[in-house]
Order: C-alpha cells, then structure tokens, then sequence
C-alpha cells in the first residue's frame, strides 16, 4: 500500500537529477540572453560578440511541464510493488488490510471524538460547579453580616471627633482677631 524507501529514494533521485538539469537549462538561457542584451547581437547572429560558443537551444517550456507532470503523475508501478510486497510480508489478502484500515480509521475518529469532548466541550459547556458556588443559603447571610459589621466598624475608626472638627473648623476659618 505504502511505497518503499527504495522507491522512494529512486524517486527523489531522479526529481533531483531532472531539478539540476532544468536549473542548468535555465541558467545557460538567461546567461545567453543576457549576452546578447549586452552586446545587442541576435542569437542567429554567428558574428555577434560571444557567439564563439554555441549552445543548442532548449525547449524550457516542454521541459517544464515534463518536470511538473512527473511530479504530480501518480506512481502506478511503485504503488503496485510496494502492495505485492506488503502482501508478501504480512502474508494478507487485500480484503483483510482494508477491514484492518477501516478498523482503525473507526478507532481514530473514536477517540478524537473523546478527546474533543474532554478537552474542550465538557470544560467549555458542562462545567462542574465549584464548592464556592453551592453555599448555603444561611452561610451566605452570615458571611454577608460579617461584611457589613467590618464595614460599620472601618467607618467608625475614620470619623474625626467632634472636639477635633470644631478646632479645626475654627483653624481654617480665623476671625478678626485671629
């Protein structure tokens, strides 16, 4: 089913060389048309200046497409090897891989799915309630008198006395004499 890494590496192989050779294709055209912009000769020209090396002319378009069909073509051979041979090795009939990969492409979704639901929907959307959030009724009332007795308290410890009040009423306000 899968290929082999012998079939693989031919593969990358042979990209690898078909890669060189285009890069060279291209390389030795752009040198030659920059040439002749420089010299302002014509390439069928065999008296413009660096024309002393001929270079066959490349069909880059072709090549291209050759390269890129390749690429993108499926591999029949290496596919059908790689199957005889899997075959060979586990000693299956087809039938039975393919029962095997349904098997566990089922298994997969399972516990994706499990996953999912631990992960994010039950923290997200069935959150269990916090020890805080289910407070009696009567420990609320208590906590919120003691709140309130602090707070009749901190205001009592902050107001001036009056004798204070009274001096420094006077203070800001000097009269005549004063």
């Amino acid at each position: 089913m899968l290929p082999t890494v012998n079939d693989l590496e031919e593969s990358v192989e042979n990209l690898g060389k078909k890669a060189v050779k285009q890069f060279k294709q291209q390389v030795t055209s752009t040198v030659k048309s920059t040439a002749q912009q420089v010299t302002g000769g014509s390439q069928n020209d065999p008296t413009a200046a660096g024309s002393d090396v001929i270079m066959p002319q490349v069909d880059s378009n072709q090549d291209t497409k050759d390269f890129v069909s390749d690429l993108y073509a499926p591999s029949a051979g290496g596919t059908q090897q790689s199957q005889q041979n899997g075959q060979a090795a586990t000693g299956q009939d087809p039938n039975a891989q393919q029962q095997e990969a349904l098997k566990n492409e089922q298994l997969i979704k399972q516990l994706r799915a499990e996953l999912h639901k631990n992960t994010y929907y039950d923290p997200t959307f069935n959150r269990p309630k916090n020890v805080q959030e289910e407070e009696s009724v009567v420990e609320k009332q208590d906590r919120e008198t003691e709140e309130m007795e602090w707070l009749e308290q901190k205001k009592e410890q902050e107001k001036p006395p009056a004798l204070d009040i009274e001096v420094t009423r006077a203070e800001k306000f000097p009269g005549v004499s004063g």
